[in-house]
């Protein structure tokens, strides 16, 4: 089976913001990596993006098959320099099609994946409230099957975490003499 990613832009024309160097750190901590459009709307300095995963499989002695799993759109929108919030709507079962021509299906549904409003007090002290990912480690940044570490979900991650936790999380960065550590407390 093979997997295809299509990026894709959103928006117009890429302005600068004034905490551009942030909003591509944070945008990419969020959306892992994906490509995306920056511009202003007011004093808002907004982000979108977005990618389509196709997947492509021929079975020895079985009619190919083409799927056309899921479109992303993420919007990333840094209300104020402290104030952010988070989108990715999702789209799925968009085409299931077999080359014999036989079979040809859609059953397009939405889902809400991630929509979270983020609030930095300082660096030792960020507040999140909404849906966002169950932050269990490097490997869930974007659960798309192009971003994940693994071919499949490790156990623990599968059997100990929801993908996804609604309610509030604060996390930060505490500056010991020893080094930094991050930390992450949600429920």
């Amino acid at each position: 089976m093979w997997t295809l990613l299509l990026p894709g832009f959103c928006g117009a024309d890429a302005q600068a913001v004034s905490a551009g160097a942030f909003l591509e750190r944070s945008l990419e901590s969020h959306s892992g990596g994906i490509m995306s459009r920056r511009f202003r709307i007011g004093s808002a300095a907004v982000n979108l993006g977005g990618f389509l995963v196709a997947e492509v499989a021929r079975p020895e002695g079985d009619s190919s098959e083409l799927a056309v799993d899921n479109l992303n759109f993420l919007s990333w929108i840094e209300a104020t320099p402290k104030l952010r919030l988070f989108s990715e709507i999702e789209i799925n079962k968009l085409l299931l099609a077999t080359d014999d021509g036989r079979s040809i299906a859609s059953d397009p549904g939405i889902d809400v994946n991630r929509l979270f409003g983020e609030f930095d007090v300082n660096d030792q002290l960020r507040i999140r409230v909404g849906k966002f990912l169950t932050p269990i480690g490097r490997w869930n940044p974007v659960l798309a099957d192009p971003f994940v570490w693994t071919t499949s979900e490790p156990g623990v991650a599968e059997l100990a975490f929801d993908d996804t936790t609604t309610g509030a999380m604060v996390s930060g960065t505490l500056f010991l003499s020893s080094g930094a550590l991050r930390y992450s407390v949600y429920g």
